[in-house]
């Protein structure tokens, strides 16, 4: 962006750089230029698969460009994207830098601060303007041809206007349909889905419904049946079909964390061949509120572990329970040979124990808390493992036919 500009690639290393928030292999950040406030995504395009995506269907920063330059030539209200660049050593790479917006907040938290923490008298009319916003940026983009696939509210901001209105704008919009018609039935209803799905618990059903009938109101679907009692119906029940299937991939979609390293969950290793896979965020926090259960990162976790475990190889007692620093250890020794190869075949048990805990969780399924399990392997084969729940976790022996927190195996 001219000279003096930094070096956008790596943006880690620039001061007037502001880490925002990463995502998987990509990172955003807040970069001050004079007075003006841009905002930089950085996408790794490092590994095969990452290499093939790029080369045959193109990255997700030049699709946010090129959809955002459509966007706007149909007067789709979206953050403007500035440029976008590509490198490709010493390690491939993709920036999208956009304009950063004054004052702007997203949808969740202008609820959260506007409609939440006001009174019940006064809820209804702060929240009325916030709907009202909101149904006409999906009611316009729909009618353009516009469909956001992933509107959920940190991707859409709320601000003032030069002109003075409260405006709502989408962002991250490199998954978005861009079609000739008007959407569909059915895009809309699945778009709209993704957004309820987020205010299931957080807006009451009248303001959810008074949410529908405004979208309703301003698209052109049919002006003889807008607002009436049969068009709400059949949309409601589209939206509740939608709803649950998107519910089910948003679950999917948290289940695959379980086996790799991200925000909430990571694998490491450790001296003694120990290997471990623990939470380090816990989803789900508004559906399970755990404030005793604190956040832990992989040093944290490290730092726990690294002592504990290499005393724990040669433990040759099954089934043996204690407590250590808050958590509530259980360990079991995997005798004989057969169950060794039962183990790594299908998976110990501790492990499934933890994958079906967060399974059932990211349901909204109640399930005891499992914050993590260990193995040792020896001669290539599990013969240890520890399973890891917090301090106050109904403590139970450990049986397979009766697995903790209800997790039984099928």
């Amino acid at each position: 962006m001219g000279l003096g500009s930094p070096d956008w690639f790596a943006l880690e290393r620039e001061q007037g750089a502001v880490f925002i928030k990463a995502g998987h292999a990509r990172t955003t950040w807040r970069v001050t230029l004079d007075s003006r406030t841009v905002f930089a995504k950085v996408l790794d395009n490092a590994g095969l698969v990452n290499r093939l995506k790029h080369r045959v269907i193109g990255d997700a920063a030049h699709r946010e460009w090129r959809i955002s330059r459509e966007a706007e030539a149909r007067g789709i209200p979206v953050v403007r994207c500035l440029a976008v660049g590509a490198r490709d050593s010493p390690s491939p790479r993709t920036v999208l830098i956009s304009e950063g917006l004054t004052g702007a907040v997203s949808l969740l938290e202008a609820w959260g601060r506007n409609v939440e923490r006001v009174s019940h008298p006064q809820r209804r009319a702060a929240g009325a303007d916030l709907i009202q916003v909101v149904a006409r940026l999906f009611a316009v983009a729909h009618e353009r041809g516009f469909v956001h696939r992933d509107a959920h509210p940190n991707n859409i901001l709320v601000h003032t206007a030069p002109s003075g209105e409260v405006e709502a704008v989408f962002v991250d919009i490199h998954a978005a349909r861009v079609m000739r018609r008007p959407a569909s039935v059915w895009h809309a209803v699945d778009s709209l889905a993704q957004l309820d799905q987020y205010f299931h618990r957080r807006a009451t059903r009248t303001e959810r419904l008074r949410f529908l009938r405004s979208y309703l109101t301003r698209r052109r679907l049919d002006d003889r049946c807008v607002g009436e009692r049969g068009l709400d119906r059949m949309y409601v029940a589209m939206l509740a079909r939608a709803g649950v299937s998107h519910a089910e991939r948003l679950a999917q979609q948290r289940d695959r964390r379980l086996r790799r390293d991200g925000k909430y969950f990571s694998k490491f290793s450790l001296d003694g061949g120990w290997t471990a896979t623990v939470a380090l965020q816990l989803e789900r926090r508004h559906v399970f509120p755990e404030a005793d259960v604190p956040d832990r990162t992989v040093a944290d976790w490290r730092a726990f572990l690294g002592p504990l475990l290499p005393t724990m190889t040669d433990l040759r007692a099954t089934g043996a329970t204690f407590d250590h620093n808050g958590l509530h250890l259980e360990l079991r020794r995997l005798t004989p040979f057969v169950k060794r190869v039962f183990a790594a075949l299908r998976g110990t048990a501790h492990r499934r124990f933890f994958e079906r805990c967060h399974k059932l969780r990211h349901r909204d399924v109640p399930a005891e808390l499992i914050l993590g399990y260990a193995e040792h392997r020896r001669a290539g084969l599990v013969d240890a493992t520890m399973l890891i729940r917090p301090k106050h976790s109904e403590t139970r022996s450990f049986d397979i036919a009766a697995p903790p927190g209800g997790c039984r195996d099928e």
